[in-house]
């Protein structure tokens, strides 16, 4: 029984997307930690539950609360990027180049985007549009852009990781 080119596509396109969803784990489970982090920090400036706990009104736990907060927010605010490393990693066998290098296409995606369409850090204040990513004022592509940029650099990365440059170029 001979087994044909369409069916070795179909099955290649299978395993392919069969790897995707492995590759999201490690973003999907860092979701609930963001998460509980936000939820901590919330429990613990709640006026109404430091009314009913007054020794949680110090400095103490104010500072803990805003660390929790800026904690959360850091992981729920980079989703994107956190996406585009994991998806990079598990595409090129956890190589630790390819999710460097899907840092530098996040970044550069996200400054080629802001140039292009002259986004400034004042126009980035309609958050229903823009963003800011890491500092960069941009348009808001959200999850799905880090995905892309994350299957999209592991397929350059594997497509040319083993090119040898000429001695001009390699360093």
């Amino acid at each position: 029984m001979s087994i044909t080119k369409k069916a070795i596509s179909r099955n290649k396109i299978f395993a392919s997307i069969q790897t995707l969803g492995p590759s999201l784990t490690t973003g999907i489970a860092v979701i609930p930690l963001g998460g509980l982090m936000l939820g901590l920090s919330s429990i613990l400036t709640n006026t109404t539950i430091i009314d009913a706990l007054p020794f949680l009104n110090n400095s103490i736990i104010t500072t803990v609360a805003v660390l929790f907060s800026n904690l959360g927010n850091l992981i729920i605010n980079n989703l994107a990027i956190i996406f585009a490393l994991s998806v990079a990693m598990s595409y090129s066998k956890k190589d630790s180049i390819a999710a460097f290098s899907a840092f530098l296409a996040f970044m550069s995606m996200h400054t080629v985007i802001g140039q292009i369409l002259n986004i400034t850090a004042k126009t980035a204040e309609d958050w229903t549009r823009y963003a800011t990513v890491l500092g960069i004022p941009t348009i808001n592509v959200g999850v799905l852009g880090g995905i892309l940029v994350g299957l999209v650099t592991a397929f350059v990365y594997k497509r040319f990781k083993d090119t040898k440059l000429p001695m001009a170029l390699s360093f």
